[in-house]
């Protein structure tokens, strides 16, 4: 089940038990951000999170992510699935999403596809995720919206949370 941050998504309606808390929860932790961080330069950078909340009466788990911290489920029977989407700008609908707003992105170092303003690509370093957290240069271009995903969690199941390095050198 998915939520990716879209009015009306019919795979997990938002009125789901902890869907909108953790979607606030976000959104409130960009907002808060943006407001102790005033006195900062222009262009400041932001960050990614990928939070976890357990409903363990109803055995499920609800995981928010945005950019591209993971969140795995290793579940007890062996198997290993990914309970998170990485917000990378060459993502289909992330890409359309960005080239709709007047950004664009392009490979520029080491291949990596980077979201730019269409009038500042190389004048900045462009930003290899398509949302984030805390990000003021690329704000219009790269929201803090979080996708929520859900999965039944099983006796034995475990969360691993991390960021997209430590998950890339783990698999």
């Amino acid at each position: 089940e998915r939520d990716s941050g879209g009015a009306g998504d019919p795979l997990l309606p938002l009125a789901a038990p902890g869907v909108a808390s953790l979607k606030r929860a976000l959104l409130q932790l960009h907002e808060r951000y943006l407001e102790d961080t005033l006195d900062q330069p222009q262009g400041r950078e932001g960050s990614t999170a990928c939070v976890a909340a357990i409903d363990a009466g109803a055995r499920r788990v609800h995981v928010a992510n945005v950019g591209d911290s993971r969140c795995v489920l290793c579940a007890a029977d062996g198997s290993v699935r990914a309970l998170s989407v990485d917000h990378k700008p060459d993502r289909p609908d992330e890409l359309a999403r960005i080239n709709a707003l007047g950004g664009e992105v392009r490979q520029r170092r080491r291949g990596v596809p980077r979201v730019y303003w269409r009038e500042q690509y190389g004048r900045a370093g462009g930003l290899a995720m398509s949302r984030a957290i805390g990000d003021t240069f690329y704000l219009q271009l790269v929201p803090s919206v979080p996708e929520v995903l859900a999965a039944p969690l099983l006796p034995g199941d475990a969360l691993v949370l991390g960021t997209d390095g430590l998950c890339d050198e783990m698999s």
